[in-house]
């Protein structure tokens, strides 16, 4: 389907992980919390402070990123265009 939001997916939905690509098993809700924005270079990632990103110094929350951490994208295929 390409990209999804993230509250339309669904269990056996095929998703990126850091693992490659994988069928996702459970799906909980965990009520409205605010959504923020991080712009690279390539593409625009949107998620919850308490999301785990994989920065060049290991898996981060949102809210612990600093000024200067890289970021790791998945870049060239259809969800990045």
């Amino acid at each position: 389907e390409g990209v999804v939001p993230i509250q339309n997916v669904k269990i056996g939905d095929l998703v990126y992980t850091t693992n490659g690509l994988d069928t996702v098993k459970n799906a909980v809700k965990t009520g409205n919390k605010n959504v923020y924005e991080i712009k690279t270079l390539y593409n625009t990632l949107k998620c919850t402070d308490e999301h785990k990103i994989l920065t060049h110094k290991g898996f981060k929350r949102l809210s612990e990123l600093s000024e200067g951490d890289v970021v790791a994208l998945h870049v060239g295929t259809e969800s990045t265009q």
